[in-house]
């Protein structure tokens, strides 16, 4: 190669690491990580800080609770809650479920065994899973404590609960 065919190859590299350089120190100065950016209003030359609502800077808890046998049932396994952005996600993962049952569940007041009135009504568990929202958030929950997850043999024996987690925090 020539000194000609090799100015335009070191020049490109020098570019590119020039980019990667400015790139690098302006993340490094910007305060991302605790989801604030500052404005500048272009009417007044004010700077003003706000926080972003990205997926990065929502915390998510969760809680798992075990899903335990009731009624000699041979199902057994675990809900988990989870808090969205809106709502709450709620996942019943169920091992011993007969194949082609669909099972009703409920969030309902008090405790297991003997879980009080319906406070929520959940998808049903098919295939051993059910995953729902609740149009809520968890302090409203806590505030409803203590409240017991029951899921229900059928629809047409609601009155039997196969497998019930207690939620008394």
């Amino acid at each position: 190669m020539s000194r000609k065919s090799i100015i335009p190859i070191l020049i490109a590299i020098l570019i590119v690491i020039l980019g990667v350089t400015a790139y690098a120190w302006n993340n490094a100065n910007n305060d991302n990580e605790s989801g604030l950016t500052t404005i500048t209003d272009s009417n007044t030359s004010e700077n003003e800080t706000i926080r972003e609502t990205s997926p990065a800077a929502i915390e998510n808890p969760t809680l798992t609770l075990p899903l335990r046998e009731i009624n000699n049932s041979d199902q057994e396994g675990t809900v988990t809650f989870r808090q969205l952005e809106v709502g709450i996600e709620v996942v019943i993962n169920l091992i011993g479920q007969a194949p082609g049952t669909s099972e009703p569940a409920y969030i309902h007041s008090g405790s297991c065994p003997n879980a009080g009135g319906i406070r929520y009504a959940l998808t049903s568990v098919e295939n051993g899973r059910s995953t729902s929202i609740l149009n809520t958030d968890q302090a409203t929950l806590i505030n409803q404590m203590p409240l017991a997850l029951a899921v229900h043999r059928s629809s047409s024996e609601i009155g039997i609960v196969v497998a019930c987690a207690d939620s008394s925090l």
